[in-house]
């Protein structure tokens, strides 16, 4: 983002669906299962049940966030699952390795992102650093060693996004975009399919070039397994598509438009 005296500018964008709050406490929860494995086997054999099995890794999941949230504050952590069940134990060294393949995903996402909007990484002045996980030292460790810039942080990272969405929402006005005509001469092409449908293969004309009646355009299969061709019932020019090679078509659907030529 690029922020000036009169506004900001949203250069680009990227996310990783996989790599969050949620896959650190797996890590963490698959952590017990492999260091607990001799205490909690029993526990999981009196589990007699669908429940009780669902409790037990509730319990697990539970304790796992319960050392996290420690190793925010402090170096080492400390969790019983029972008192009757011995201590796990984790320093803050252990979690940055069990984190480490997230954390590396993170920063590649980040270079990334740079490299696709064409922005060197010396141009940035600061990275703001947001999400409930963001209070975890190894979040900012890994960032000031990797990404080697200035941290910002606020007050609530819990809320930062959602708080900061609201806020630009109320001044942004209204967001409409108002319809436009198609082309003169442009109409829809779509094709009736089976009940099931249809997976695109690939287009066989790119938009921009001409075509004849009865050209095939398209290439799908059906569900049965047979290929089809989509033909032209009138020569044009492709003018856009709408669908990708791979995605499920259905009977009527506009898949492209097209211009008389």
């Amino acid at each position: 983002m690029r922020v000036e005296d009169d506004g900001h500018t949203v250069l680009g964008y990227a996310a990783l669906d996989d790599c969050g709050g949620r896959d650190v406490d797996a890590a963490l929860a698959a952590a017990v299962d492999r260091d607990a494995a001799e205490w909690l086997a029993p526990l999981r054999d009196s589990a007699t049940d669908q429940a009780g099995a669902l409790r037990l890794r509730l319990a697990v999941g539970d304790l796992a966030r319960g050392v996290k949230h420690q190793l925010t504050d402090t170096a080492e952590a400390e969790e019983f699952l029972l008192p009757s069940t011995p201590a796990f134990k984790l320093a803050r060294r252990g979690l940055a390795d069990l984190v480490a393949p997230l954390m590396e995903r993170t920063v590649t996402c980040c270079r990334d992102l740079l490299r696709r909007c064409g922005v060197d990484q010396s141009r940035v002045h600061a990275v703001v650093v947001v999400g409930g996980s963001s209070r975890m030292p190894v979040v900012t460790d890994t960032l000031n060693s990797r990404l080697g810039l200035p941290l910002r942080h606020v007050p609530d990272p819990t809320l930062a996004v959602v708080n900061g969405a609201a806020a630009w929402w109320a001044a942004s006005g209204a967001r409409v975009l108002p319809p436009v005509a198609m082309p003169k001469g442009a109409h829809p092409l779509s094709w009736e399919l089976p009940p099931d449908g249809a997976t695109l293969l690939r287009w066989l004309v790119r938009p921009g070039k001409k075509y004849v009646k009865d050209t095939p355009l398209a290439r799908v299969r059906l569900a049965d397994g047979t290929l089809w061709n989509l033909t032209a019932h009138s020569a044009g020019k492709l003018l856009q598509t709408h669908v990708e090679p791979g995605d499920h078509l259905v009977g009527g659907r506009w898949l492209a438009v097209g211009v008389a030529s």
